[in-house]
């Protein structure tokens, strides 16, 4: 479809627009308040804080500011930085930093804390399966089940039991197992804005067969991944491990008090369940 020679104006506005105030330091568009060097160039006020000389004539900064610029940046409407990950929105300037800092096209931190990448949303899932390997379902299904059999000597230090996916109703589901201090913890979250994860809870069942002990069940809130760079959990399942012992491999082991070597045997079913008709699937 050919555009409209208004169209092709307003893109060209746009553009000089974005020359204009692009902080020459970041590339992004220079948010106010806006700084300048002792030769006018601009540089924006988070990269001013980071750079000791300018990047255009390697001048000092001032503590002038660009107001005539600012009040350019006011009264103009530009499209989100995120437009090429899918965000369609057209804002004000004054609209413009707050969207931006929850647009949800935006990178996310990878949920590895060894990992240092910012990922774009639409392929944040590709990321874990690609360069983590992380195990998962992949079809859909009401409910899913984890086999876990692990080794570990229980200490003050952080057992990391691995990161996990699910796909349900349209959305990837991220399930967490770590332990801390003797506490299990178990967190969920999908892939999707926070509006997305309103709509869903989740209980999570463990399960000894070998044993044929009773099942222990828990419900668990469903989070938002753009809430767990290091994952939140105050929001989650906190199962001190001696109400596990019955999933143990030895019932000697589960009554000690000491950090002698544990062998958990285990499944996890996990089962979500929409709790709405009318959810997001905009990451």
């Amino acid at each position: 479809m050919a555009r409209k020679i208004s169209d092709v104006r307003d893109i060209a506005k746009e553009m000089d627009l974005m020359k204009m105030l692009q902080c020459p330091a970041c590339k992004d568009v220079a948010l106010p308040p806006i700084y300048t060097c002792t030769e006018g160039h601009i540089i924006c006020s988070e990269c001013l804080t980071m750079v000791q000389r300018c990047p255009v004539c390697q001048k000092s900064f001032s503590n002038t500011r660009n107001y005539n610029l600012e009040t350019v940046f006011v009264s103009s409407t530009f499209t989100c930085k995120f437009k090429d990950s899918g965000c369609d929105k057209l804002l004000k300037g004054t609209a413009l930093p707050i969207h931006m800092r929850k647009c949800e096209y935006r990178p996310t931190k990878c949920s590895f804390k060894d990992c240092s990448e910012n990922i774009p949303a639409m392929v944040y899932m590709e990321h874990l399966k690609s360069v983590h390997n992380i195990f998962g379902y992949d079809n859909e299904q009401d409910s899913y089940e984890f086999k876990n059999a692990n080794d570990f000597v229980l200490s003050d230090k952080e057992i990391d039991l691995g990161l996990e996916y699910v796909y349900f109703d349209s959305h990837y589901f991220l399930v967490h197992l770590v332990i801390r201090e003797k506490i299990v913890y178990q967190n969920i979250c999908v892939v999707g804005p926070e509006s997305a994860a309103e709509k869903y809870t989740a209980t999570f069942t463990f399960i000894n067969k070998a044993k044929k002990v009773p099942a222990i069940q828990w419900a668990v809130p469903v989070q938002s991944f753009r809430n767990n760079p290091e994952w939140a959990w105050d929001n989650c399942v906190a199962i001190p491990v001696r109400q596990l012992k019955f999933f143990m491999k030895n019932d000697s082991t589960a009554n000690s008090n000491d950090s002698r070597n544990y062998k958990f045997v285990w499944e996890t079913k996990c089962q979500i369940v929409k709790t709405s008709e009318e959810v997001s699937t905009d990451l």
